[in-house]
């Protein structure tokens, strides 16, 4: 009999002997190590190879869960697929499972519920939040570059978007929307995970629409084509942006004539994504390129040139004041 572990509830196996292993879906199976937490001294644990790990007299409450060999964040497409297999050919099976960029993590539990019957319960039930394709990718290489999961403390991200008559072509070819996913991605990591605030910008900031990080880009630009391009832009608006402490990213095509007014030190700091590479930000100011591609697409091309994107991240993750402080993984992580 062969069962999937769901969100709901627990599913209840003849108590014995459980044999559980991990299954690399794509991946080498070298590459991740199944990991067994027995809150019960009298638990007879065993690892006969990295994947598999075997509970001989389960007395009282066991985590198993999964961890990089190498340390760190599991690798870009690791797939996982755990399933438990018990005594009177009982099966139970974890939905395969995507840890791309991702730290160690519990996944199954299981408790004694009385002398014939154990309780496997999945702890992570839900997965990652889904994201397009770039602000995914960007999500597991913002983990990789930190080495977690999600930092133990959070930044409030703000974008403002340059909607000077310079910026049309960068809006147009995708530039724009692909810095905002990357910065998407990266709310997953660095920011609060689930809604990031955006902002378009002429003489005032004008607010879009809240909206889901896997929404940002899409929002963000119909919002900018609805009010077209004006004059006056300010990098640094009277009004604040984002609850403090914060991490502004300033999308746009060239050096603000503001740049003055931009704070760039304490809890509330500024980053200019540039559009263009022919223009170079002032010493002491944060900043990012994502130069022109021929035409090509802008989200194509971090996805498929060597090292584009790693280089991206890393040159985001300098304005955010944690990025150099200790964090954590978080191993049950509810949806972000």
């Amino acid at each position: 009999m062969t069962a999937i572990l769901g969100n709901e509830k627990a599913l209840d196996i003849p108590r014995g002997p459980v044999t559980a292993t991990v299954i690399v879906m794509g991946q080498g199976d070298e590459d991740v190590v199944l990991t067994a937490h027995a809150i019960d001294a009298g638990t007879t644990v065993r690892s006969p190879r990295p994947t598999t790990v075997q509970l001989i007299d389960i007395t009282g409450h066991v985590e198993l869960g999964v961890e990089p060999r190498a340390g760190g964040v599991f690798a870009p497409g690791t797939l996982l697929l755990l399933t438990l297999r018990g005594t009177e050919g009982t099966e139970v099976r974890l939905p395969e499972l995507d840890v791309a960029g991702r730290g160690p993590r519990t996944l199954v539990a299981i408790d004694v519920c009385d002398e014939r019957t154990l309780a496997v319960a999945a702890v992570n039930p839900r997965g990652e939040r889904p994201l397009p394709p770039l602000a995914a990718a960007a999500r597991s290489e913002g983990r990789a570059r930190l080495g977690v999961d999600q930092t133990e403390q959070t930044v409030h991200l703000a974008v403002l978007v340059d909607l000077s008559a310079s910026m049309r072509l960068a809006l147009a070819d995708g530039r724009v929307a692909a810095a905002l996913d990357v910065i998407a991605g990266l709310s997953h990591v660095i920011g609060e995970g689930r809604e990031l605030t955006a902002w378009l910008g002429l003489a005032e900031p004008i607010a879009v629409p809240a909206s889901e990080a896997r929404l940002l880009a899409g929002a963000t630009v119909e919002e900018a084509a609805r009010h077209g391009s004006g004059i006056g832009f300010r990098a640094a608006p009277r009004r604040s942006l984002a609850a403090s402490p914060s991490v502004t990213y300033i999308v746009t095509d060239g050096v603000p004539a503001d740049l003055a007014d931009l704070p760039i030190s304490g809890p509330d700091t500024h980053h200019l994504v540039l559009t263009g590479d022919g223009f170079a930000a002032p010493a002491g100011l944060p900043a990012s390129t994502l130069p022109a591609t021929g035409g090509r697409s802008a989200v194509d091309h971090l996805l498929t040139t060597p090292g584009a994107l790693a280089e991206l991240v890393a040159s985001m993750l300098a304005a955010v004041p944690i990025a150099a402080h200790p964090a954590v993984t978080r191993t049950v992580d509810g949806d972000h």
